[in-house]
C-alpha cells in the first residue's frame, strides 16, 4: 500500500508556514510533514493572533512562553515591540489587556508609534530593580491569570543580572502560563529561556536612517530557532493526560 501523501495533500502540507519549500517524502520526509500538520491543526484552534506578521507567521500558542532574541543595538526589538502593541495582539481573546513588564524602564509611549487610544488596554509596569523585579511581577500576572498576553521586555538588562535567575524560574512561568492559557512573550538580549515553546532571533542591524523610514516600511525577518510541538492547548491541572504526553521539540542550534 503508497502511504505518501497525495499530490494535493503535498500542496497543502508544502504551503505550512516554517515548512521549507521542497520536502523529502521519504520516511524522514513523511514525519516531518506530519508534524506540521499537527502544528497548523492546533494553531488553527488555540492560535493566538498578534497583528505583527514574523510571528503570526510562526503562530503562537494559548499557554506558552516564547522567547524572542535581540543581540545589541538596532537589532529591531523596539520595533517589534511597538508593531506587537499597534497591532492590536488578542483580538477576540479574553478581556483584551496586553501587559507590558518594562524590566529597564526604558519604553516610552510617547514614540511608540501607536494611535491615540490604541495603548487603552495596555498594563504597563516599569521595573527600577532589575531582571529580578520584572520576574516577580510576570509571575504575579501569570499566576492571576486575567491578562492573555504579558510581554517580558528584558533586552536592555544588562547580562549580569540573569547569572542569578536559577533555571527554575522559567520552567515555574511556563507551567504558570499553561494552567491559565495565558501568552508570554520574553525579549531578552541572549538566549535565557531553555523551556521556550518557540524562539526567533532578530539579526536585523538598523542604521540611524532606518529613523527616517516609516516604520510601516520596517519589516523584521527573525530566524526561527526552535519551535516545540505540543497538543492543544488544555489547563494542565485539569488535563494530566497532556503534560504527560508532551510534545516533539524542534532546535536549531546558534
Amino acid at each position: 500500500m503508497n502511504s505518501y501523501p497525495s499530490e494535493a495533500a503535498r500542496a497543502k502540507i508544502i504551503a505550512l508556514p516554517g515548512l521549507p519549500d521542497t520536502v523529502g517524502w521519504g520516511s524522514q520526509g513523511i514525519r516531518t510533514a506530519s508534524a506540521e500538520m499537527e502544528r497548523a491543526r492546533a494553531l488553527e484552534k488555540d492560535g493566538f493572533p498578534t497583528g505583527v506578521p514574523c510571528l503570526d507567521a510562526v503562530g503562537l500558542q494559548k499557554g506558552s512562553i516564547n522567547e524572542v532574541v535581540a543581540e545589541g543595538p538596532g537589532a529591531g526589538a523596539g520595533l517589534l515591540l511597538d508593531q506587537l502593541l499597534a497591532g492590536g495582539p488578542g483580538q477576540g481573546q479574553g478581556n483584551g489587556y496586553v501587559a507590558l513588564i518594562d524590566g529597564s524602564d526604558s519604553f516610552d509611549p510617547r514614540s511608540a508609534g501607536v494611535a491615540p487610544g490604541g495603548l487603552r488596554r495596555l498594563l504597563w509596569l516599569r521595573c527600577q530593580r532589575g531582571a529580578a523585579e520584572a520576574l516577580k511581577a510576570a509571575d504575579w500576572l501569570l499566576r492571576d491569570g486575567n491578562l492573555s498576553l504579558v510581554v517580558l521586555d528584558l533586552h536592555l538588562n544588562p547580562g549580569r543580572e540573569f547569572r542569578r535567575v536559577p533555571g527554575s524560574t522559567w520552567h515555574r512561568l511556563r507551567l504558570q502560563a499553561e494552567t491559565t492559557g495565558a501568552v508570554l512573550l520574553a525579549l531578552t538580549p541572549e538566549k535565557l529561556l531553555s523551556c521556550a515553546q518557540t524562539r526567533l532571533r532578530l539579526s536585523e542591524r538598523f542604521s540611524l536612517a532606518a529613523f527616517d523610514t516609516p516604520r510601516e516600511r520596517l519589516v523584521l525577518h527573525p530566524a526561527v530557532e526552535r519551535r516545540q510541538l505540543r497538543p492543544a492547548w488544555g489547563p494542565t491541572k485539569a488535563n494530566p493526560d497532556r503534560a504527560a504526553a508532551g510534545g516533539d521539540a524542534v532546535e536549531r542550534m546558534a
